[in-house]
């Protein structure tokens, strides 16, 4: 792997999901410490604030669309990144499932958290088959995960 961050030049990050809420402070706290760092956004729209923060920029299908994992570790190889940083909780969860196809490419954070990733669809399904005791005092809204990030 050729990659210059290793021989103690610039680190290079995939950061994914770079139109989610909070992709324009972690990208601006992240330049800010480090002025050096490289950053390559990924997004499945054009038109986010990373496009135009990062120092490189490429759209990407739906984290739960057929080859999004393929395009994040083509990016990765063609990219010469260090670590892979997905963001939104669908990356994670898609991206945890092919950890292994990052091996020798990128480092995947936080694989910690990545593999126990499937906690979100285990929660709504306790949810949603729970039956209460009583009458709640307010109406409880239970969300289905393919809804995640609208409000709408």
């Amino acid at each position: 792997m050729n990659n210059p961050g290793a021989a103690g030049g610039t680190m290079r990050i995939l950061l994914t999901g770079v139109g989610c809420p909070g992709a324009h402070a972690l990208i601006t706290s992240l330049k800010r410490q480090s002025p050096e760092l490289w950053i390559g956004g990924t997004d499945a729209s054009r038109q986010t604030i990373g496009h135009w923060l990062c120092d490189d920029f490429a759209q990407v299908p739906w984290a739960h669309d057929e080859g999004y994992v393929d395009a994040i570790v083509e990016l990765a190889q063609r990219w010469e990144v260090e670590v892979v940083f997905p963001q939104t909780s669908w990356e994670m969860f898609e991206l945890s499932k092919a950890v292994d196809r990052f091996v020798g490419v990128a480092t995947l954070l936080p694989a910690a958290a990545m593999r126990g990733c499937d906690w979100r669809r285990q929660q709504t399904s306790m949810l949603t088959g729970a039956k209460p005791r009583s009458r709640p005092s307010r109406a409880l809204t239970v969300l289905p995960c393919s809804r995640k990030g609208r409000r709408t």
